[in-house]
């Protein structure tokens, strides 16, 4: 059963017709890659994009299309080729080089949050669990500041999805969650926490609980087990399966 919540980068492409090319195709391309070596971007992205249009799954061009326009600032153009030709590459069983892509993409976007779930993905398709949350984690990374608050929110509850064990992105979240004016469900994921920790996790746990809403009862709450003589329990990392 797919995972409902797993995030595609672009639809499957359209069919392609059939060529009707009334150009050579080979020098097209040499032109198009001197272009490109020369600096040339809207030339070679012209060129580029003249075959393309006779092999829409082709993707070499896709790849080659993606950073060209990224660098010439036609950003929702770049993603749609960066899309395009990650999808290929994992379609067509290269799930490595479309990893690649992905991390060559986020270069140009830090910020782009699609693109960190779509590695993630590809990950977890490996089923490399560990690299699928790093992944996430290392995006929400990139998330500073107000206005990308709800995209470090997003990847912050798939990676708590992914490995509900790790103690710090819960903490990260709630917190999140607190400063979004999502108190309830920040007291909620932090009262969860503390029931299932012991230790230096549950103080942790406590001790944000208490920031977000401070009570007297979450005040004793928290003293309380500042003096407790559990010993901390070894914090528990996600295996790869």
């Amino acid at each position: 059963m797919r995972d409902p919540n797993r995030v595609h980068v672009i639809e499957r492409p359209a069919r392609p017709t059939p060529p009707s090319r009334s150009y050579d195709r080979k020098r097209t391309l040499e032109k198009a890659s001197r272009a490109q070596q020369r600096g040339k971007r809207k030339k070679a992205i012209e060129l580029y994009r003249k075959v393309l249009a006779d092999e829409p799954e082709n993707i070499e061009l896709h790849r080659r299309l993606g950073p060209l326009l990224a660098k010439t600032r036609k950003r929702e153009e770049a993603l749609h080729h960066f899309g395009q030709a990650v999808q290929g590459l994992a379609k067509r069983g290269f799930p490595d080089k479309a990893v690649g892509l992905c991390r060559e993409a986020v270069t140009f976007y830090p910020t782009e949050v699609v693109i960190w779930e779509a590695i993630s993905d590809l990950q977890l398709e490996r089923k490399r669990r560990v690299e699928a949350l790093n992944a996430l984690l290392e995006g929400r990374a990139k998330m500073r500041g107000r206005r990308l608050r709800g995209n470090a929110i997003r990847l912050l509850k798939r990676a708590c999805v992914i490995s509900p064990d790790e103690v710090d992105p819960q903490i990260d979240l709630a917190r999140l969650l607190a400063r979004s004016r999502q108190r309830t469900e920040a007291c909620r994921i932090l009262d969860r926490l503390a029931g299932t920790t012991r230790g230096r996790d549950r103080r942790r746990a406590l001790g944000a609980r208490l920031c977000i809403s401070p009570t007297p009862i979450g005040l004793l709450r928290w003293v309380g087990a500042l003096f407790t003589s559990s010993s901390p329990s070894p914090r528990r990392t996600p295996r790869s399966s």
